[in-house]
C-alpha cells in the first residue's frame, strides 16, 4: 500500500491561521496480482534435519565446554593470586561489610566476588553476615 499526503500553509497574514484543505491519497496494489501468488512449502529432508541437529548440538556443547573452562581457568587463576598472597586475621569493626572487606584485602588481579567467597568459606560463614569484634582470616 502507498500513501501520499500533501498539506498546504500560507504564511503570509491573517490568512495563515485560516483552515487549509488537505489532501490524502491511498492506493493500494493490484489484489489481482496477490491472489495469484502461489505460497510454496519446502520442508526439509531427513538428512537435513539431522544435520541441523547436529550442528544445533555442536554449537551448544561447543558453549557449555567454553563456559565450563573458562570457570576452571578462573578458579585456577584465583587459587595462585590468593597462594601466592598469604593470609593475615583482621578484627570486623563497626559499619564492616564482607564486601568492604574484600576490595580492602583482594590481591592485584583477583575478582572481588571470588575474594568474598574466599573469605567465607576459609572462616566457615554460611552466608556475608559478619559482626563487630568478630575475626576473620583474609588474604594479605
Amino acid at each position: 500500500m502507498k500513501r501520499t499526503g500533501t498539506m498546504t500553509y500560507q504564511t503570509n497574514g491573517s490568512s495563515a491561521l485560516a483552515a487549509q484543505r488537505a489532501e490524502f491519497t491511498v492506493i493500494e496494489g493490484n489484489r489481482r496480482a496477490a491472489a495469484n501468488r502461489q505460497v510454496v512449502q519446502e520442508h526439509l529432508s531427513v538428512a537435513q534435519m539431522l544435520k541441523t541437529g547436529f550442528v544445533i548440538v555442536a554449537v551448544l556443547a561447543a558453549l557449555a565446554i567454553t563456559s565450563v573452562l573458562s570457570d576452571r581457568l578462573e578458579t585456577a587463576h584465583f587459587n595462585r593470586i590468593i597462594s601466592e598472597a598469604g593470609t593475615s586475621t583482621i578484627t570486623v569493626h563497626s559499619g564492616d561489610s564482607l564486601w568492604d572487606i574484600a576490595e580492602d584485602h583482594a590481591p592485584e588481579g583477583a575478582q572481588i566476588e571470588l575474594v568474598v567467597r574466599w573469605i567465607r568459606q576459609a572462616n566457615g560463614l554460611e552466608n556475608a553476615t559478619i559482626v563487630s569484634g568478630q575475626t576473620l582470616i583474609v588474604p594479605n
